[in-house]
């Protein structure tokens, strides 16, 4: 039968093709590569794991590699690549067909054994380009013979050159026939060197290279101690069969780690393992797919390098799975829209601009996290679908919302690395924009970090060719790895956007996120690129981002993402709208951190800007001094000043220790401001000196909290106060000075001894003189006179002494006598010092 059919092959393909048409076969696919797409003609439905039926041929290749087994992936690849296909079936013998047994994953989750056979081209019957793909279950006879070996090497050498460790189709051979003799406590390891690409960009091939060959040194010393056996399946990814122990395991990626760093990497280059303990003799594909399973949930953390599989992580790849099966329904259905959130300008509250969000609602109304759907479609290739369509919803509502009248404002889409790999972006945008008629600034592109760390010279090219179209780009995430000062140099982006994460982290962390806000601000200054901080919630972080000099922000302290009618119904209103845009502030504030050079200034100097500053160390309810400056030393003017290091509570006045504790606690909830009160403290010479104190709590070590604080002397200002004070309960005048700067005239009372009279306290007395309201009390008939008498003198700068009558407070009448003093003296702006008393008492 074989060379009967080999003989039909060679004489008449158009023979052959009926007959493939003819047999019975699960799946028949029909690929056209001269415009990359593809549909299944026939398809068992419930069989194979097939999320999409016809779409993009390189998405449906990308996807496949979920849906054939890891040990035949090279082999499929080799031959079905949308890049190589053409010429491989062009080479082949016969020309324009070829054929390979491969396992296809059932949706079960199961392998099944199939034998795809494929067809191409004119001499089949098909137009130029296209293919026939047909995929036969062969698992019966595959079954039948498992006595045999399944997959051969086909290589002389079993070793891989660099890392001196098994091939990957070696390594699984040996590793099955190790099994199958019955393990028991042993484990099964996916090893990845996470962002490896990058490594070898950032560091050269060669380094890379040598990593690889270090790493597979260390495996090989595992084996050894261990028993274990390794081996390397190709680019940054390592397998191992080893005893199960998490210690030891630990103890390998410590090893990987340090083999990593040795070559000056950075801390976002890290080993993941993926571990699949298991007993007895299971399939070690079966292993090889768990330990990746659990490999992937490391990936989405960088506080746990090593995770052990457990059985419901299987669970949430069907979930992937029928998710994708809803999500081409969910297409079609309309059940994917955009809500849009607002950017604002953070002085005036109004929106300048806005993103673009996509989100999923269900026919019975049930909504999908995007958090749940978008990494999903990102991990098996189908974000793409989703970006392209939402782009095209925004741009026909933007058409219909400059069609109705209104004037258009920016709005920015999301497009994902996949996205700059899989289409032409720069043409994509410049087709929306030409189809309906959307001016290319009115589109902005947000592109996120790790996609220029992925390939920064391709991202840099499209980044630009988008630019050249009028498009603007915003480097999303920024900060979260891989940002730097040259990068922001070697690609040019209009703008970039800062998490607000930075500001969310728990009082460990937060002084630390501050510090990366501030300086990733510093740097976008030395670029002149604008900053939008997103996610901002709260008024505090509203202010201290202003603070910084931050002109716009997005996030709930605002606006939530809302649906497009709801964003309408604001855009109508023009007040809060913002049209000038996203810019650059050439004038920005200047900081005090800019300036601190040691260059510039000295100890003595900055002593002197700081004053007084110590750093104390708390530990429950004792708070020592553990660092102080010259100023500090000078003010507590101790001879021994070690006798006033430690338990410095002790120093304070009992009636004010409650309030610095609480100054401490209070210090900790509000990190950015810090808290301000006053405390009396005991002198070395026993006396009680009152200052001012300002505390900032700085970081936990140890289990000791240190603290920031600043001192300011104010026992002579208290102690003048309270003669004031106690001058006004035994005076019976009321002293007021009279003070004009800039042409505005202020009064300050410095003595009420006529509080009694008046019945108003120091602080009222003071507040009507400068709201003028106590003028409104001066009995008509003596007001007019009052008011000329004192103009006219003040513009002559004389003194004068006039009569009056007023009503107090209790709506009775006095009468007073009222004085004032022309003062002229350059080291003051008090110009008049006024006393008012009884005219009785005259």
């Amino acid at each position: 039968m074989a060379s009967s059919l080999l003989d039909v092959l060679k004489s008449n393909p158009l023979a052959y093709a009926e007959y493939l048409n003819q047999l019975s076969f699960d799946e028949r696919i029909e690929i056209d590569l001269n415009s990359n797409t593809c549909v299944n003609l026939d398809h068992v439905a419930g069989k194979y794991h097939v999320p999409l039926l016809s779409g993009s041929y390189a998405e449906v290749f990308r996807f496949s590699r979920n849906m054939v087994h890891p040990a035949d992936w090279a082999d499929y690849a080799a031959l079905t690549a949308p890049d190589v296909m053409r010429a491989r079936l062009e080479q082949s013998d016969p020309p324009g067909t070829a054929s390979m047994e491969l396992r296809y994953k059932l949706l079960s989750g199961e392998w099944s054994w199939s034998k795809l056979t494929i067809i191409s081209g004119p001499r089949y019957g098909l137009p130029e380009g296209v293919v026939h793909f047909f995929i036969f279950d062969i698992n019966n006879r595959k079954t039948r013979e498992s006595g045999k070996i399944a997959y051969a090497p086909g290589i002389q050498d079993s070793l891989d050159a660099r890392t001196r460790l098994l091939r990957e189709r070696i390594f699984l051979v040996q590793a099955q026939k190790r099994i199958d003799t019955g393990l028991s406590g042993w484990s099964f390891l996916m090893i990845d060197l996470e962002h490896f690409r990058l490594f070898n960009d950032w560091y050269g091939r060669s380094t890379g290279d040598l990593l690889l060959a270090e790493i597979g040194a260390c495996l090989a010393g595992r084996e050894e101690r261990d028993g274990a056996l390794c081996g390397y399946l190709g680019q940054d990814n390592f397998a191992m069969l080893a005893p199960y122990d998490l210690d030891a395991i630990n103890a390998l990626t410590g090893e990987l780690q340090q083999l990593i760093a040795s070559h000056g990497a950075a801390l976002g280059f890290l080993p993941s393992v993926g571990v699949r303990p298991f007993e007895g003799k299971p399939q070690v594909l079966d292993l090889l797919d768990d330990a990746s399973l659990a490999l992937r949930e490391v990936k989405r953390s960088y506080q746990t390098r090593v995770c052990v599989f457990q059985p419901e992580m299987r669970g949430k790849s069907e979930e992937s799975y029928r998710m994708l099966l809803d999500f081409q329904d969910a297409i079609r259905n309309g059940e994917i829209f955009f809500c849009l959130q607002p950017q604002c300008r953070i002085s005036s509250h109004r929106i300048v601009g806005a993103e673009c969000l996509a989100r999923w609602r269900k026919p019975n109304g049930e909504m999908v996290p995007p958090n749940v759907f978008i990494p999903v479609l990102e991990q098996y290739g189908f974000v793409t679908d989703l970006d392209t369509y939402v782009w095209d919803q925004v741009c026909q509502w933007m058409r219909r919302w400059m069609d109705a009248g209104h004037r258009p404002i920016p709005i920015s889409v999301n497009v994902s690395p996949l996205d700059m790999f899989s289409i032409n972006v720069p043409a994509h945008f410049k087709a929306l924009s030409e189809k309906y008629g959307i001016p290319a600034g009115m589109l902005k592109v947000e592109v996120t970090e790790s996609a220029y760390a992925s390939d920064a010279e391709r991202i840099s090219q499209i980044v630009s060719e988008l630019r050249r179209e009028g498009f603007a780009v915003l480097m999303d995430d920024f900060g979260s790895g891989y940002s730097s000062l040259n990068m922001l140099r070697d690609i040019s982006v209009d703008a970039i956007k800062l998490d607000a994460r930075f500001l969310q982290l728990d009082a460990m962390d937060s002084e630390k996120g501050i510090r990366i806000i501030e300086s990733v601000f510093n740097m976008t200054k030395t670029m002149a690129i604008p900053v939008i901080v997103e996610g901002v919630e709260t008024a505090e972080q509203t202010n201290y981002l202003a603070d910084l000099g931050c002109r716009y922000i997005q996030g709930f302290r605002f606006y939530r993402p809302m649906p497009a009618a709801d964003f309408e119904a604001l855009a109508g209103d023009g007040g809060n709208m913002d049209y000038s845009g996203i810019s650059f502030k050439a004038n920005e504030e200047l900081h005090v951190r800019e300036f601190m050079d040691a260059n510039i200034y000295s100890d003595v100097m900055l002593n002197n800007i700081l004053g007084p500053v110590a750093f104390y160390s708390r530990v429950g309810g004792n708070v020592d001094i553990i660092r102080f400056n010259e100023r500090f030393y000078q003010l507590v003017d101790a001879e021994d000043f070690t006798e006033r290091i430690c338990h410095i509570q002790n120093y304070i006045h009992p009636s004010d220790r409650d309030r610095f504790f609480s100054m401490l606690d209070r210090a900790e909830t509000d990190r950015l401001n810090g808290v301000s009160d006053m405390v009396s403290v005991y002198r070395p010479d026993g006396s009680l000196g009152r200052y001012m104190l300002h505390i900032y709590f700085m970081e936990t070590v140890k289990g000791e909290r240190h603290y920031y604080c600043s001192l300011q002397d104010i026992t002579e200002v208290t102690a003048l106060q309270g003669q004031m004070r106690l001058l006004s309960r035994f005076s019976s005048d009321s002293i007021i000075f009279m003070r004009s700067r800039s042409g505005h005239v202020s009064f300050q009372v410095a003595v009420n001894g006529l509080q009694e009279v008046l019945g108003l306290s120091t602080a009222e007395f003071e507040a009507e003189l400068n709201s003028l309201a106590f003028m409104g009390r001066v009995v008509e008939e003596d007001r007019a006179n009052l008011r000329c008498l004192s103009v006219s003198t003040a513009t002559e700068g004389r003194d004068f002494q006039f009569p009056f009558r007023l009503k107090n407070a209790r709506d009775e009448v006095v009468s007073l006598y009222l004085k004032t003093d022309y003062v002229h003296d350059e080291n003051t702006d008090v110009e008049y010092i006024i006393s008012i008393r009884r005219r009785e008492a005259v």
